[in-house]
């Protein structure tokens, strides 16, 4: 299992890159945090995704930050 936002789904051998992709974020307007560390934007398409991984995808918006619940 993997939990995106607070909710578990099945897991997936992703790379970030891709788990964002597969829920409709743009990785220009994210931060992505994992497992309680922001991971740096450079390596979102190298990093795997692992089982048992909680991830908290915050979109940026003008004026502020909202979260984007996948």
């Amino acid at each position: 299992m993997v939990t995106v936002n607070g909710k578990e789904q099945a897991f997936v051998p992703y790379t970030v890159l891709a788990l964002l992709q597969a829920h409709g974020f743009q990785a220009a307007t994210v931060a992505v945090e994992c497992n309680g560390e922001i991971l740096s934007r450079e390596n979102w398409d190298k990093q795997l995704v692992a089982d048992g991984d909680v991830y908290e995808i915050i979109r940026f918006v003008v004026g502020g930050w909202a979260w984007e619940w996948a």
